[in-house]
């Protein structure tokens, strides 16, 4: 599988984060595209690298290169002992997405996208987030901490700033000590969900003493890579353009205007470097002819995305809530497939289970065809097909062939 890194974008006006551009590494090949999150938010581009193209280059591109941190730097020894990293092309790459590229001048943040170890595992480092936010005894007992110390996962969905947000704790004494990036917390949670609990293992993979508090503690976690699992599979990760340079966004989409009649162009990155821009001719002619206005889009971006993490939430909800009455529970990734759950409580009583959620009453029925598609997935694995419908008032289960309440 490709290498790839994504740059998120922080809204200077409400603080949100988005990923907002994609870079894969392949032979020695870089490309660039924008992602849909680019067009969630007020995210306008990067100087001289328009939406609706791909770029390759030989070289790594400035964005990413005046990131990495220089050999020059005094505290440049100390980078490769607290990452772990030695000093060779590789690891800058490595370098830079541990220490996230983070500079004071902008709202940019970089993050590697989670591949199958050779062990088809999940396997993650990253710097714990947010300890400068804890009080000193809290920094004392991160500094107290031992390679190999087992760490925990804790979802906070009551989070005001972040309803994904995953808190890390230790074991005895009990104490809350960071947060999870938040671009992994969602696959964080799905992973909880999908596989048992205790084969999701959270390590101390370093502890840096002598460290800035962002670095000062390196977490790994490792487990299972379920059936079906992608990391970051949500809407917003997606490329704008496809390996073919075709334009992957819904037709009622706009993004800014593409110069037209030029299937292969050269444009330059920020260092003045020729690299090669590809465009589709037919594609940007018919996003160009698309009237509905950006702001009405991006609005509907938002409440989209909102909408979406809503019903994911419910989903997890359920499935915690199945768990507590003694069933086994596996959650469909990316919310595909005609059942959102598939919950055991022994060989003779098995839920398909399609989550229908609303913030108000009453919760939406599915669509005849997902009917459908429920009902033959239930039967195809000897289980109950199940409706649960989950509203501020609590979670009814209805029996899909009859439509009759059902109890866990």
């Amino acid at each position: 599988m490709k290498d790839q890194i994504y740059v998120a974008w922080r809204s200077p006006d409400d603080a949100s984060w988005q990923p907002v551009g994609l870079l894969s590494i392949d032979d020695d090949i870089y490309s660039f595209v924008y992602t849909k999150g680019s067009l969630k938010s007020d995210f306008v581009r990067f100087h001289r690298m328009e939406k609706g193209k791909q770029y390759s280059s030989s070289k790594l591109f400035t964005l990413f290169t005046n990131r990495i941190i220089s050999n020059r730097r005094p505290d440049y020894e100390n980078y490769l002992r607290w990452l772990e990293l030695d000093d060779n092309d590789l690891n800058k790459l490595k370098m830079l997405v541990l220490t996230e590229g983070i500079k004071a001048t902008d709202n940019l943040e970089f993050f590697q996208r989670p591949i199958p170890n050779n062990k088809n595992e999940f396997e993650v480092v990253f710097a714990l987030h947010g300890l400068q936010h804890f009080p000193k005894h809290v920094i004392n007992r991160v500094n107290d901490l031992r390679e190999g110390e087992r760490l925990f996962l804790n979802p906070d969905p009551q989070n005001e700033y972040d309803p994904d947000a995953v808190l890390i704790r230790t074991g005895d004494p009990i104490y809350s000590i960071g947060y999870c990036p938040r671009y992994l917390s969602p696959d964080f949670e799905l992973l909880l969900s999908m596989n048992n609990v205790d084969d999701v293992k959270l390590t101390v993979k370093r502890i840096n003493p002598d460290a800035p508090l962002n670095l000062r503690l390196l977490c790994k976690i490792v487990t299972p890579w379920p059936d079906g699992f992608r990391a970051c599979d949500r809407d917003e990760f997606q490329p704008l353009v496809d390996e073919d340079g075709i334009l992957n966004i819904n037709e009622n989409a706009e993004i800014p205007i593409i110069p037209l009649g030029i299937s292969a162009q050269s444009n330059e990155d920020f260092s003045g470097r020729t690299i090669n821009a590809i465009s589709n001719d037919s594609k940007s002619q018919k996003v160009r002819s698309i009237a509905s206005s950006k702001d009405n889009y991006k609005k509907g971006g938002n409440m989209i995305m909102k909408n979406y993490r809503y019903g994911r939430r419910s989903e997890l909800k359920v499935a915690k809530s199945l768990r507590g009455k003694g069933a086994s529970v596996k959650v469909s990734p990316g919310s595909r497939g005609a059942a959102d759950l598939k919950a055991a409580f022994s060989p003779a009583k098995k839920w398909n289970v399609q989550v229908k959620s609303s913030r108000s009453n009453p919760a939406a029925s599915p669509s005849k065809r997902d009917l459908g598609r429920l009902k033959q997935s239930a039967s195809r694995s000897k289980a109950t097909p199940v409706i649960a419908k989950v509203t501020p008032k609590g979670t009814v289960y209805k029996s899909a062939r009859t439509g009759r309440t059902l109890k866990p």
